[in-house]
């Protein structure tokens, strides 16, 4: 009987310590995240296997999503798409993303895996896919009611058979980016919030404003049906070179 006790005592304090760590934004985003990323890759790891290190003030997890299914249905295409991202990392509660004074303002990296012998022919179309990302995945889910259109790029600079991540053949572009930025007004409860935390109060604040970001692509078709896309997203330079320098290009595909 006593036995029985201490089991269900037991269990209430495990109970009572998992209820407590859901609450903390950053734990239950890890937690969450972690199991969903999970799931994901016992999927693909019988395709591919990927690893991006985290760091810096990147939120720690690098976590992966298939928008297969998504981005077919607005391209009108057949393939396969696998994101693996990080961003922003927690600060008093929520991610910088939702920081305009944060150099991680609605700022991203990680991957992009694309499974098809003939997507991307052109860098317009390789250019659908981080579009697709921001507006459809991003901005359509923190409720951004113009979100259609809102991401467009201008080339900077393009670099040819590029050495990177060990290996030859990379092609490289920078761009430079406008669309609407992550920070809003919270009017109801979201699921991004989950992974993301909530978006501190601004009175002053306008609810996805214009704002001006860094890009940087690196890409190669690494198999006959697999093309590899390395992005980073950055409210400036200096984290877009050091995020490349640091993380971003210790990554390993296989």
């Amino acid at each position: 009987m006593k036995w029985n006790k201490s089991i269900g005592i037991g269990t209430l304090a495990i109970l009572m310590l998992l209820t407590t760590l859901m609450l903390v934004p950053y734990t239950r985003a890890r937690i969450i995240m972690g199991g969903l990323t999970t799931l994901e890759k016992a999927r693909a790891h019988s395709k591919f296997e990927f690893d991006i290190p985290t760091g810096m003030a990147w939120f720690s997890n690098m976590n992966w999503f298939d928008a297969s299914e998504g981005f077919n249905d607005v391209n009108h295409t057949d393939l396969s798409l696998t994101i693996l991202y990080s961003y922003g990392d927690f600060n008093q509660g929520t991610s910088s993303i939702f920081d305009r004074n944060s150099p991680y303002y609605s700022s991203f990296y990680g991957a992009y895996v694309i499974e098809d012998a003939s997507f991307p022919q052109t860098l317009d179309e390789l250019a659908l896919v981080p579009t697709y990302d921001y507006e459809h995945l991003i901005l359509k889910d923190l409720g951004d009611p113009e979100y259609k259109g809102a991401f467009s790029y201008e080339i900077q600079g393009t670099q040819k058979d590029v050495k990177y991540l060990d290996s030859e053949g990379w092609e490289k572009v920078d761009i430079n980016i406008q669309t609407h930025g992550l920070w809003h007004q919270k009017d109801r409860f979201l699921n991004h919030y989950i992974q993301f935390g909530i978006p501190k109060a601004d009175s002053g604040g306008t609810n996805f404003s214009v704002v001006d970001l860094k890009g940087r692509l690196y890409f190669k078709r690494v198999k006959p049906t697999y093309t590899v896309v390395l992005y980073i997203i950055a409210a400036n330079s200096k984290l877009l070179e050091e995020t490349d320098e640091s993380l971003l290009s210790k990554a390993f595909f296989n």
